[in-house]
């Protein structure tokens, strides 16, 4: 089974995942509001993910998760939540706060922009290792 990946957002982050995420097989579907080759936050959202992974801005991250809740109250059920949040408190409080507390949540950030392509690939592999050993939870 391939799993299928939303990724919401391709700045620094977004664009390395989306990179190895599809060299390792995973269908992915993306959305960005500066990239016109992504699909828009509205059909974004009508789709259904076993990973969502969030590279968007602390700033913009608050009203980015309500947003989606106010449009699509089932988006996030039974969805792996990744998101690259500097500060890890953070995204738990705005997860009590839409109410999203029966999912898996994996917040992780690393700075990306200076691993070598060895360090890169490693981190993917980790990636993928937690998310195939949670996918079996299923």
């Amino acid at each position: 089974m391939t799993l299928t990946v939303g990724l919401y957002g391709l700045g620094r982050f977004g664009t390395f995942f989306a990179k190895y995420l599809k060299d390792y097989g995973f269908n992915l579907i993306t959305t960005d509001i500066n990239n016109k080759s992504c699909l828009d936050e509205n059909e974004f959202i009508k789709n259904k993910f076993d990973i969502i992974i969030f590279c968007c801005s602390i700033n913009s991250f608050d009203e980015v998760i309500g947003r989606i809740i106010s449009k699509n109250k089932d988006f996030f059920t039974n969805t792996l939540i990744i998101d690259v949040l500097s500060v890890k408190e953070y995204p738990l409080e705005i997860y009590n706060k839409y109410g999203i507390f029966n999912n898996i949540l994996l917040t992780h950030h690393d700075d990306i922009s200076k691993k070598d392509e060895k360090e890169e690939e490693d981190l993917i592999l980790k990636l993928h290792s937690c998310v195939l050993k949670e996918n079996a939870l299923y």
